[in-house]
């Protein structure tokens, strides 16, 4: 398996999980690093070794094997939208209702780099649950709800060999980490702090009660401008 982050490390506890011995090549010094949050990694590094992964950190040097995985990230097709016109960045750029920058053309999902008027700029997310929330917004648009648009806290999840990890938020510029509890126990939250203020949080072995907490708390933070 070649990638450190929610795919490569789902893929190899899959993988793990039906018996098949696996080594995880990762080029990043952590497991999910894009997360930004080392407690968490390292609890993982330890749960993925305890499992028998042969887990390569720091490294591109890939071993023989029977098969290839690799989980490095995707390139968006964006041609046509730029053929037909629209404003490209990382995404097409789109409004929080995702209305692009011509009118009538909308794009949501992975391809949408859309604004996010908790946080007052604009963001890409590459998660299933994003695009299912944008697709059920959308259709809430087109069939003319003037209300409806972009406006939830976002979230992003992932289990691997039963351990559970839930994001909330977006770090971008977090100052700090502040974790409660231990990751390494299974049953922690890591919040991200900027200014004082809880941006983002990173979260294992916590209720749906604590979830819904810690989202008003972040939604909270973000409306008084944290």
């Amino acid at each position: 398996m070649i990638g450190g982050g929610f795919i490569g490390s789902e893929v190899t506890a899959s993988l793990s999980q039906l018996g098949v011995r696996v080594t995880q090549v990762v080029r990043e010094l952590r497991l999910f690093a894009a997360l930004q949050a080392p407690p968490l990694s390292d609890a993982l590094h330890d749960l993925y070794r305890e499992r028998g992964v042969d887990l390569r950190l720091e490294s591109t040097d890939a071993p023989e094997a029977d098969l290839k995985v690799a989980g490095i990230g995707v390139e968006l097709n964006l041609e046509l939208a730029r053929e037909a016109g629209l404003e490209v960045r990382s995404g097409v750029v789109v409004n929080d209702r995702f209305e692009s920058s011509r009118p009538g053309v909308y794009a949501i999902g992975d391809i949408a780099e859309f604004y996010d008027a908790l946080y007052g700029r604009h963001r890409r997310i590459e998660h299933w649950s994003t695009a299912t929330y944008h697709g059920t917004q959308l259709g809430k648009i087109l069939a003319g709800d003037d209300e409806a648009r972009y406006d939830t806290v976002s979230s992003f999840f992932s289990e691997v060999f039963g351990y559970g990890i839930r994001l909330f938020g977006d770090f971008t510029g977090h100052q700090s980490l502040d974790v409660e509890g231990d990751f390494g126990a299974g049953k922690a939250v890591g919040r991200f702090r900027r200014d004082g203020s809880t941006v983002a949080a990173v979260t294992t072995g916590q209720d749906d009660a604590a979830h819904a907490a810690l989202q008003e708390e972040i939604r909270a933070s973000a409306a008084s401008g944290g």
